[in-house]
């Protein structure tokens, strides 16, 4: 079959869809791009917000339409708890685990022998289940999930109940796992989950074994709760050459009222010593995260106090969301909801203060030595998460130190050093 793929979501689905895609692969399959002729289209959803719920629920009758004849197969969070059994669109419906499972159904599939749609969900694995590190769409970086599922239980998150309980490779699983993709060519490997901070027996021991096992593979971490960094977590991990020194944290506010009606489990104080500690421990490194603006019942003086944080803090870059009312969460039926007008003024606000950050930082990577990976002829990724431009090009998959030359347009410009 020729497949297709289209992945909304976080970095744990794309991986998994990733290793579907290597699977079905493996199996004779070609993948195609999305939009190409195809005999299927697996669409991985996502349920984070009332947002990322309409896009993929637009992405499934939009798949429909322009592929009329080929078998639908929908996997994700959203198909996990969306109720979109009775889709006529949909062919085939999988949920939020047993990915290569469902990809296996997938090549099974024959519309003459199962019905369209109401197909049942394959459960949620209550064990980890393993699934080996992909690149997805050919990138040069694998992405290799260790853990699923989450805890925390934020008043505006949706996920754990559509991931159900926190559960981790084991580390000798992970090790195989890298070992196999350093085999296939791939120097960067990122660690990715839902969680990643909630990763057990340990996170810190984890990454220096991989660390130490494979010192040429270079590793990236995913997104981390800001209560992790402590200074025991930070000194098993420091040293490390090989280790990416970029972190990204999932800040979300800086007022203490706002995370504390969040469910958040730390502080603004406590989340920037937390960023002090890795520059400490990491000098240079870019310290990036999320923000989430016009929670219910921010005021303006609470939203100053954000502002006044990302001053203050000085991260590399900012993923910054309007909040999106998820029904199903406590925080949907919080009192003072705001205007989305509201809210896109404060994205506006706290994306001018990023933007400013950001260029401060990128500006004293001028004249610095990166190491970098790269994805394209002339384009890659520096270990701390910088996009650097390289006229003279690079070989692909391979990491060359890069001597930083010029902040030209808002892009990094350099030369590879002989």
């Amino acid at each position: 079959m020729r497949i297709a793929f289209y992945t909304l979501g976080c970095k744990v689905n794309q991986a998994e869809s990733g290793a579907m895609a290597d699977f079905l692969s493996s199996r004779g399959h070609l993948i195609v791009p999305r939009g190409e002729a195809c005999d299927a289209v697996v669409i991985n959803t996502c349920t984070v917000t009332a947002v990322s719920d309409k896009k993929s629920r637009q992405a499934i009758r939009r798949m429909r339409t322009a592929h009329p004849g080929a078998i639908l197969a929908v996997c994700g969070c959203l198909a996990e708890i969306g109720d979109l059994s009775s889709w006529k669109e949909i062919d085939l419906l999988g949920g939020a685990g047993n990915r290569i499972e469902f990809a296996r159904k997938l090549e099974e599939y024959s519309k003459s022998s199962l019905p369209q749609g109401g197909n049942e969900l394959l459960p949620v694995a209550s064990a980890f289940e393993s699934i080996p590190a992909a690149a997805p769409d050919g990138r040069s970086r694998a992405f290799l999930k260790i853990q699923d599922g989450c805890e925390n239980n934020c008043s505006y998150c949706i996920i754990p109940k559509a991931r159900g309980h926190c559960r981790s490779i084991s580390p000798e699983d992970a090790l195989e796992e890298v070992k196999a993709a350093y085999s296939r060519g791939f120097r960067e490997l990122v660690l990715t989950g839902i969680e990643i901070s909630s990763y057990r027996p340990s996170l810190s021991d984890l990454v220096r074994s991989l660390c130490l096992s494979l010192p040429n593979m270079r590793f990236r971490l995913g997104s981390l709760d800001p209560s992790l960094p402590s200074a025991g977590f930070i000194a098993d991990i420091a040293g490390l050459a090989n280790l990416c020194p970029h972190f990204h944290l999932s800040i979300q506010s800086g007022c203490p009222d706002i995370l504390r009606t969040m469910g958040r489990n730390y502080t603004a104080d406590t989340a920037f010593e937390a960023m002090m500690r890795l520059r400490g421990a990491f000098p240079g490194c870019a310290v990036t995260g999320d923000l989430i603006c016009g929670f219910p019942g921010e005021t303006e003086a609470q939203f100053a106090e954000t502002i006044a944080f990302l001053r203050h803090a000085k991260f590399a870059g900012l993923h910054i969301f309007p909040y999106s009312r998820r029904p199903g969460t406590v925080a949907a039926n919080l009192p003072g909801q705001l205007t989305a007008a509201e809210k896109r003024a404060r994205v506006k606000a706290a994306a001018e203060v990023a933007a400013e950050t950001a260029h401060e930082y990128k500006s004293a990577q001028v004249g610095r030595v990166l190491d970098v990976l790269f994805e394209s002829g002339t384009q890659g990724l520096s270990g701390n998460y910088q996009e650097v431009t390289v006229p003279s090009g690079g070989a692909k998959t391979q990491i060359s130190r890069v001597l930083i030359t010029a902040l030209e347009g808002g892009s990094l410009r350099g030369e590879v050093c002989e």
